[in-house]
């Protein structure tokens, strides 16, 4: 029957397939992660175990000591270009995103900022600090593909071009 069919295994289209994280979930994490410094980073198990935490702090132990450091400086990284990318688009909600973002980056509460606009708490943690998070969320995500992109079709390319005839 259809409906014990869509019950525990196919009725929530938009759960993580099993072993990988929901991007709810990265949500979520980012989210308390913004103003967080590396130290209490190297908790946080969703973000400390991206592949590319681990490219960095394998590639440039210099640089990134810890997996928090390597997490700090991707956060830092992600908010910088979306502040960059809102700056950009000059209208006035992607401006209000920018100022959110730049304000949680200098450690501004969201009730403070909220106070400083002069709108209720709830209003910017439902609009505006939801959509900057889920932007800093894409980029985080984006960053790791597309590092590991690049490093798989760099690999792949040399596998498949053929020998040049001088």
């Amino acid at each position: 029957m259809r409906t014990s069919e869509s019950g525990a295994h196919g009725g929530k289209r938009n759960e993580a397939k099993r072993g990988r994280t929901s991007h709810a979930a990265y949500m979520r994490v980012v989210g308390q992660a913004l103003t967080r410094d590396w130290y209490a980073l190297e908790a946080c198990e969703t973000l400390t175990q991206l592949d590319l935490v681990s490219r960095l702090v394998e590639t440039r132990p210099d640089r990134y000591p810890t997996r928090g450091w390597a997490v700090r400086a991707i956060l830092n990284k992600a908010i910088g270009d979306t502040i960059d990318l809102c700056h950009m688009q000059a209208d006035p909600a992607s401006e209000r995103l920018a100022a959110f973002l730049e304000a949680r980056r200098t450690g501004k509460t969201v009730t403070a900022i909220a106070r400083e606009w002069g709108l209720s708490r709830e209003c910017v943690s439902r609009t505006v600090a939801r959509q900057a998070i889920r932007l800093v969320t894409d980029r985080v995500l984006a960053l790791g593909r597309r590092r590991l992109a690049l490093k798989e079709s760099t690999t792949e390319r040399e596998q498949r071009s053929p020998a040049r005839i001088a």
